[in-house]
């Protein structure tokens, strides 16, 4: 299962009721301007913040960024709603991952490659 939080006043939460499947991308360290672009930096918003990415598809349809560490293709169980979110948790139908090293993560204000050493 996969677990993520969704404002239901974001574009992303009609699109992931109606079509009842969601994909989750986990950004290698190069990601940062696709990270800035979801997070709605410089009034970017809806289908404009897939602009600028190489997207795949694998089973449900659901957009998927190329490149990332691991990507997870979900089909949508159950959407709980608490306070200005939905927690949306899905069953994974696909999984990808790419060893490429290091991941992305935002922590103390600032973007930040985060290294695996396997």
């Amino acid at each position: 299962k996969v677990i993520a939080c969704v404002n239901r006043s974001s574009s992303t939460w009609p699109v992931i009721e109606k079509y009842r499947h969601f994909g989750v991308s986990s950004l290698a360290a190069d990601h940062q301007k696709v990270a800035e672009r979801f997070s709605g930096f410089g009034g970017i918003k809806g289908v404009d913040r897939y602009a600028d990415a190489d997207w795949f598809t694998l089973e449900t349809g659901a957009s998927l960024l190329r490149g990332a560490t691991a990507v997870f293709d979900c089909r949508l169980d159950e959407m709980i709603d608490r306070g200005s979110h939905s927690i949306i948790v899905g069953s994974v139908a696909a999984v990808r991952t790419n060893d490429i090293g290091e991941a992305m993560l935002y922590w103390r204000g600032a973007y930040r490659p985060m290294r695996f050493d396997v």
